[in-house]
């Protein structure tokens, strides 16, 4: 009896790890993202990444709501059906769309060989912010 239910606990506990483990790595990329997506302009160019990642956004928020009202771990995740698989999907679908907005600055920088110049960051403020040139004044000597 004592091995059974310390083999559950052993499960709850890798489980507990995984979760938390892909949570936070979606949070890492979510974080990133978001800033990405506020943009109308990058929105419009890259739209099936932003529905993508809107479907993320929603299941991000949803989710960190739900752990907030329950305030414990355990309870979070026995009432979560299929929550790391739903985890590892959603890790995937932000590694797509990382691979997507990749491949675009490297066109950007391809169409454009000054912009080899700058960090993914600056080129996506500048794309960004395209149509107001006063906030792409900075990026121009």
């Amino acid at each position: 009896m004592v091995e059974t239910a310390a083999e559950s606990l052993r499960k709850q506990l890798i489980t507990m790890n995984t979760v938390t483990e892909d949570l936070l790595q979606l949070q890492k990329s979510w974080m990133y993202l978001e800033n990405i997506f506020v943009s109308a302009e990058i929105k419009r160019v890259l739209q099936e990444e932003s529905k993508a990642f809107d479907k993320i956004d929603t299941f991000f928020k949803q989710l960190l709501v739900q752990a907030d009202k329950l305030k414990s771990a355990a309870k979070f995740i026995g009432r979560q059906k299929n929550l790391p698989e739903h985890l590892k999907t959603y890790n995937e679908s932000v590694d797509s769309i990382m691979k997507e907005l990749a491949k675009f600055l490297e066109t950007k920088r391809t169409d454009f060989p000054r912009f080899c110049f700058l960090s993914d960051d600056e080129l996506l403020a500048i794309l960004a912010n395209q149509s107001d040139p006063h906030a792409i004044q900075g990026f121009l000597k």
